[in-house]
């Protein structure tokens, strides 16, 4: 599944004040939760809309070691160790789901970053998503 990374003005903020600054980034908690967006963010998490039919929630998925790439512009990559399986949708519609979110937060937070897939996802009502282990990956390059 081809995937494309974007982070948010804050994680952007905080690699750069690294790199080239020096200045260490707060602490984070231990992983990221992944949410189902429906209408993908730019820059700023209020232009997004993350899904929220009833039952829906965030899941917290198992991330394997990060893969370096060395060659140039090829990035380097992490994907879920885990399978990730999202509640059923009881909306009573498909819901389309061009992107996922990660999230420092079951709840409430801020996103960090999301994925957005090369084609968009539906899941028909009466039906969950899941991405098996490995299937949701993030590249940086």
């Amino acid at each position: 599944m081809a995937n494309i990374t974007q982070f948010s003005e804050a994680v952007e903020d905080a690699i750069l004040n690294y790199v080239i600054k020096g200045i260490s980034p707060a602490s984070r908690g231990a992983s990221e939760y992944v949410g189902l967006i429906t209408v993908a963010p730019g820059t700023s998490a209020a232009s997004g809309t993350e899904a929220s039919y009833t039952g829906y929630a965030r899941q917290l998925p198992s991330w394997g070691t990060i893969v370096s790439n060395t060659v140039l512009g090829s990035g380097d990559q992490i994907a879920s160790s885990s399978i990730v399986t999202f509640p059923v949708n009881n909306s009573g519609a498909t819901i389309t789901v061009p992107s996922v979110g990660l999230y420092n937060a079951l709840t409430g937070g801020s996103w960090d970053m999301v994925i957005n897939f090369a084609a968009a996802l539906s899941i028909p009502n009466g039906s969950a998503l899941q991405f098996n282990t490995g299937n949701l990956t993030a590249t940086v390059i």
